[in-house]
Order: structure tokens, then C-alpha cells, then sequence
């Protein structure tokens, strides 16, 4: 079969462009597809679609208000007021009485330093002051300058306050030892501030009574002397210690009276006992012992100057003056200056105290003493003491 020309020439190949465009929102405007002619040419349909941009529109507002719901979660849960109130279990285990004992304070005055811990932090606050006071009055009272504390920076006495020891001083180092008055409440119906003014006037009157000797350069003749001051500085400061003082003296005084009974010896050991002392200790004829007591024997106490003259054998002839089981004259002695010591004060001042400490290294015997003190007569002096003595017991 021929072919014509016209057949050769329609089975040539022929090239054909196809666009494909699709409308499906005819009526809008022109300019909202304005950007998408700068897209590729096989996206720009995809991304012109309403319903496309409105599933990415939503997820974006989802997810802006997940963020943001968990930033306002997260700053409420923090703020103090959504806080639920918080428990300390050790705290609230925890007694006042506990944290009390726990406690650590250092009070100060003018010339001492009290460290102190537990429940008498707040004893020692409140009598930190009077405690002052006190150590100024004794030095004043026995011409001796306010004590400073030796190798203190500053000066102050540190005064340690706590367990069960004895009040002592130790002057070298520059402090007291104190018991504690919440441990000595345990066994005595004594307040705690009555129990630390006791035992601080233990210690300073024993420290004091050392000072006046080496200050006024207290010869041996007098020595004596030192230990009526010592217990006329106890009965001076008043507190437990004082306990029998009328009793003791009436009785001394009146031998041929019926002597101390078992209660009042009772009592007196008994106070003594708090601060582990003995009224021997401050030459008080009354004997102590652990496993009971023991009635004294009655000692006459000296009213005259004479029997109080100054001595003069050597010390190591000297009689034990503690012992109580003897009978002699010499145990009532330190009663009888303190007694003396107390009249003076009363009848001539107590400013006269020093006068009388400073002018005992001057004189051997009352006769010159006396006068060259209180401005009267040996003679005078002793009658207005017993007369005293008299009136008072």
C-alpha cells in the first residue's frame, strides 16, 4: 500500500505544553495570591489552600497556649500564698525547754563577763547587774580599787556559770567558777536568782577578803581579823548562808541556854551542803557530818577587846581554832569580829572599814587602834558593842 506524502508528514512528533490551573475560590481578589507567584512553581499550590493555613494557624494558637498555660502553672505553684503551710518535724518535736537548753550567751558589764548556756542564760541576764553592783560594793566596802581580771584584754572577770562545782576563784587566770542555779533549784526551794547571788557573794567575798589582806599589807598579829571579815561579808549579803545567824549568836552568847537543836542543826548543814561547803569552813562552831549530825558543844563568844587581842606565837604553835571537838576559846572568835565588824559599821559607818583595814599594819593593840579609827576610847568602844550585843541578842 503507497503512503502519500500526507501520511509521512502526521506521524511526526509534536510538542505540547499543558498547564493545569485550579480555581477554587473564584471570586476572591487578585492581590491575596499576589506572594505565591515567588513560590516554586510545584508548591505554590499546596501552600495557597485556605484549609492548610488554617491547620498550621490552629496548631500554632494550640501550642501558644500550652506554653503559656504552663508558665502561669508554674509561677502560681511558686508564689507564697498557693504555698501549703510547711511542717518542720524537728522543730515542732522540739520543746521550749529543749531549745532553752541549747542556748549559749555571754553577758557583759563594766567589769565582768558571764558566759552561761541553757536555762540560766536568762537567770544571768537578769542579774548580770546586780552581780556588778555587788563586786563594786565589797571593793568599795574594803578600800580595794574595782577588781580587773588579770590577762583580760579588756578587763572584765569572766565568770563561767554552769555545772555543779563549787564557786571558786581562780585569780590567776582571771576566773570564777559558778554552779549552775538550775541544777541547785533541783534540791532547794531557793529561787534561781537567790541561789546565783549566793554563790557569787561566795566567791567574791573570799577573793575580796585575800585582796584586803595583801592590799593593806595585813600583819601576821592581825591575821585573826581576816577571818571575821570573811564571815561578816557572808551575814552582810544576806541569802541562805545567813541561816541560824541568831540562833548561833544568841546561843554563844548565852551558853547557859539550852543549846541549838537537832532541826536548827539540821537546817544550817543543810544550807551549807547546796554549795558544798561546812559552816566550819567560815569558823561556825557547828560540826557536820555525812552519815548525821552531831550537837556542838557551846563555846563562849568574847565580848571584850581583850579576849580579841592580836597574837603573836608562831604559826606553827599556833591552836587548831576548826577543830570542834575542842572547847577552846579561840573557835567563837571569827563570830565575835564579825559582830564587832557589823557594830562598827552600823554605829560609825561603813566608810570607817577601810580606815580600820589601812590603820591595822600601824597598831599592835586595840587601846591605840581604836581611838586613832573611831576618834573615842578603847574603853568606849567596847561598852557601845555590848550594849549592842545585848539589844540585838
Amino acid at each position: 500500500m503507497l503512503k502519500g506524502a500526507n501520511d509521512r508528514e502526521s506521524t511526526a512528533p509534536v510538542e505540547v505544553e499543558w498547564q493545569v490551573f485550579f480555581e477554587e475560590d473564584p471570586g476572591a481578589d487578585a492581590d491575596e495570591g499576589a506572594g505565591v507567584d515567588m513560590l516554586p512553581a510545584h508548591t505554590r499550590g499546596v501552600w495557597t489552600q485556605p484549609r492548610f493555613l488554617l491547620q498550621w494557624g490552629g496548631l500554632l494558637c494550640l501550642f501558644l497556649l500550652v506554653v503559656g498555660y504552663t508558665l502561669w502553672d508554674s509561677a502560681a505553684a511558686g508564689s507564697p500564698e498557693s504555698l501549703p503551710p510547711r511542717t518542720l518535724p524537728i522543730a515542732a518535736a522540739r520543746s521550749a525547754d529543749a531549745l532553752a537548753a541549747q542556748s549559749r550567751d555571754t553577758t557583759l558589764t563594766e567589769h565582768l563577763r558571764i558566759y552561761t548556756s541553757g536555762p540560766d542564760v536568762a537567770v544571768v541576764a537578769a542579774g548580770a547587774q546586780e552581780m556588778e553592783s555587788v563586786d563594786e560594793a565589797i571593793h568599795a566596802a574594803l578600800g580595794l580599787p574595782p577588781n580587773r581580771a588579770v590577762g583580760a584584754p579588756d578587763g572584765r572577770l569572766f565568770v563561767i556559770v554552769q555545772g555543779q562545782q563549787r564557786a571558786q576563784w581562780d585569780g590567776a587566770a582571771g576566773r570564777v567558777f559558778l554552779p549552775s542555779p538550775e541544777r541547785l533549784a533541783n534540791s532547794t526551794p531557793e529561787t534561781q536568782a537567790t541561789l546565783l547571788r549566793q554563790s557569787w557573794a561566795i566567791a567574791l567575798g573570799e577573793q575580796a577578803v585575800l585582796e584586803a589582806g595583801a592590799h593593806h599589807r595585813l600583819p601576821y598579829r592581825w591575821l585573826p581579823f581576816l577571818s571575821g571579815l570573811r564571815l561578816w561579808l557572808l551575814w552582810d549579803g544576806g541569802g541562805p548562808l545567813t541561816v541560824g545567824k541568831e540562833r548561833i549568836v544568841a546561843w554563844l552568847a548565852q551558853p547557859e541556854r539550852k543549846g541549838l537543836s537537832l532541826e536548827d542543826v539540821v537546817d544550817i548543814c543543810r544550807a551549807f551542803a547546796f554549795w558544798r561547803l561546812s559552816p566550819l569552813d567560815y569558823a561556825i562552831p557547828v560540826g557536820c557530818d555525812q552519815s548525821g549530825y552531831f550537837m556542838p558543844s557551846p563555846v563562849p563568844l568574847p565580848t571584850q577587846l581583850s579576849a580579841l587581842a592580836p597574837i603573836y606565837p608562831p604559826k606553827d604553835s599556833l591552836d587548831d581554832q576548826y577543830t570542834p571537838a575542842q572547847t577552846i576559846e579561840s573557835k567563837a572568835y571569827a563570830i565575835a569580829l564579825a559582830l564587832l565588824i557589823q557594830y562598827a559599821a552600823e554605829r560609825y559607818g561603813r566608810q570607817t572599814l577601810p580606815v580600820l583595814l589601812a590603820a591595822l599594819q600601824e597598831h599592835d593593840g586595840w587601846d591605840t587602834l581604836i581611838p586613832a579609827v573611831y576618834g573615842v576610847s578603847a574603853q568606849e568602844f567596847e561598852a557601845g558593842w555590848q550594849r549592842w550585843l545585848a539589844e540585838n541578842w
